[in-house]
């Protein structure tokens, strides 16, 4: 699943407006004069003896080639689509909340009957998992593969399985006990087939990236908490390690074959250790020497955000100040910024300075943009600010209270990169802009009985136009298919399980697709191979 919010420290999920939003109905058809009638019945007979002789020469020039029936292509279009968008839906079985997939009829392709799945991938494979009671007569979840006709490729064994990149995934299993009693795992790789093709002998791993290389891990001791310590270094798709393993912390690599890796340089006050990160590249070479506090990974663009500690804050946590280098380690943007953004997609970056204030023991910032050449383009005025999505707009936010709980309230909207307001700031929360040109917001219904907001959701496109009525208790938009999902709650069951109305929509708005109310659980379609 890919987070909603862009940009915002948040798990992968999707968190995420009023009452507005209008659904449009076809008009009735006007009953046509039997004068209009006859002329299109002569106007269809003069095009059928004309369609007939194009046929005939055309059977002459490609003799043997026979043309499909509508019915045969309409019927060949379905089966396509079927088997090319799934979605994960779940429902409860026997008080047990059981995972399968539906196909875009709404059709249980996949009977209802993991404890836990994964979408499927572009490869054709989806996660699955089933709890599983242990020797030690515990029970844990382990995790194989099925194809999207619910054959299982890869066998339910593994503690974790990762996503396919480049034919391969990282996979998981139980080592047994380590000195304190805690589960022990052991990590390597599988193909798509299920075949361990890289031992799975290390501590950790990390995806193959592009460029045919993978982090690893080792362990080398334990914390005084009893947590493992790790060297990181990469191997190549043949298993051969080709950076050793030295660093303390470490990225994977950009798409300019630079990685961050950091050595341990301390301990903080709390005593957790405390880096100086620098840059290398696919030999190992550091062509960015360890020098600063904190980094991220390079943008499109060669820019990267890097800081360096300047000191504490009156919460004892560290102080950076934030710029940006290119990738010959030159500084163009200086480190002057409480936090930065990376650029993302578009030629600005999220900045921000520190207001002074704290709000409920965190310090308060103001967000504005700079250009790639370090002017600053969209003033302070923000306080919240995200990235620029491939269509030119980024979500910007402004502070208008706090709910009872003490969290922090904004009104959003969106502006281009001259920073000039293209959707107006009139919602309460938003997610960003998918591929489709599509981006889910919300309005502020009120509170809950422990004083946290609750949102009326939709669905508007990149002209503010409302795609989906801002009337749900959420919407889900989906990577690879334009579908869109919105769910409300329908009741619950004596298991105290809660059931949801899922219904799907197109990009125009149109109800295409509404669920029973019989799931639990529903998932965007995906499309698969």
């Amino acid at each position: 699943m890919f987070c909603r919010y862009c940009g915002k420290e948040m798990q992968e999920g999707q968190e995420y407006c009023g009452h507005c939003g209008r659904k449009n109905t076809p008009g009735q058809q006007k009953k046509q004069s039997p004068l209009l009638i006859i002329a299109c019945v002569v106007c269809v007979v003069i095009l059928g003896i004309a369609a007939a002789v194009s046929v005939f020469l055309a059977g002459k020039k490609f003799l043997g080639k026979t043309e499909k029936t509508s019915e045969e292509k309409r019927a060949e279009s379905t089966v396509v689509e079927e088997e090319e968008y799934l979605a994960g839906v779940a429902c409860v079985i026997n008080g047990d909340k059981k995972y399968g997939f539906i196909n875009k009829d709404g059709e249980e392709v996949i009977p209802p009957r993991y404890d836990l799945i994964g979408e499927f991938q572009e490869n054709g494979l989806a996660k699955v998992s089933q709890k599983i009671e242990g020797a030690d007569g515990e029970s844990d979840y382990y995790w194989g593969c099925i194809n999207k006709k619910g054959e299982e490729i890869i066998p339910i064994k593994y503690e974790f399985i990762g996503l396919f990149q480049n034919g391969l995934a990282e996979a998981e299993i139980n080592a047994g006990k380590d000195n304190d009693g805690d589960s022990r795992t052991l990590s390597g790789y599988i193909n798509e087939k299920g075949e361990e093709v890289i031992p799975l002998v290390y501590d950790s791993v990390g995806k193959f990236g592009e460029n045919g290389l993978a982090v690893i891990g080792e362990q080398v001791g334990e914390d005084a908490d009893g947590y493992r310590i790790l060297k990181y270094g990469f191997i190549n798709r043949q298993g051969k390690e080709v950076i050793p393993v030295q660093y303390d912390s470490i990225y994977g690599f950009a798409e300019n074959s630079l990685c961050p890796v950091a050595k341990e340089s301390g301990k903080d006050a709390d005593g957790d250790a405390e880096y100086t990160w620098g840059f290398i590249n696919e030999k190992g070479e550091e062509v960015i020497p360890l020098q600063y506090d904190d980094v991220r990974t390079f943008s499109e663009n060669g820019l990267v955000a890097v800081a360096k500690k300047t000191g504490i804050d009156q919460n004892q946590e560290a102080e950076y100040k934030w710029g940006f280098i290119d990738e010959t380690g030159r500084e163009v943007i200086p480190l002057i910024y409480d936090d930065v953004r990376d650029f993302d997609t578009g030629s600005l970056a999220p900045i921000a300075r520190k207001t002074g204030k704290y709000v409920d023991g965190d310090p308060e910032y103001e967000w504005g943009y700079v250009n790639e050449e370090g002017q600053e383009i969209v003033s302070f005025q923000y306080g919240k600010a995200e990235g620029f999505a491939e269509n030119g707009l980024a979500a910007v936010g402004k502070k208008t209270g706090e709910t009872a709980s003490g969290d922090l309230e904004y009104t959003w909207g969106f502006i281009n990169e001259k920073g000039e307001e293209e959707i107006p700031m009139q919602y309460d929360e938003v997610g960003f802009f998918y591929e489709n040109g599509l981006v889910s917001v919300a309005r502020k219904l009120g509170e809950d009985e422990d004083g946290d907001a609750v949102y009326a959701w939709g669905c508007i496109d990149s002209t503010g136009r409302k795609i989906v009525p801002l009337q749900y208790e959420d919407v889900y938009l989906s990577h690879s298919d334009d579908w869109i999902l919105a769910e409300m709650e329908a009741g619950q069951d004596e298991y105290d399980f809660t059931f949801y109305e899922y219904e799907y929509f197109d990009t125009n708005g149109k109800s295409v697709l509404k669920l029973p109310a019989k799931y639990i659980d529903a998932d965007p379609f995906e499309k698969i191979s």
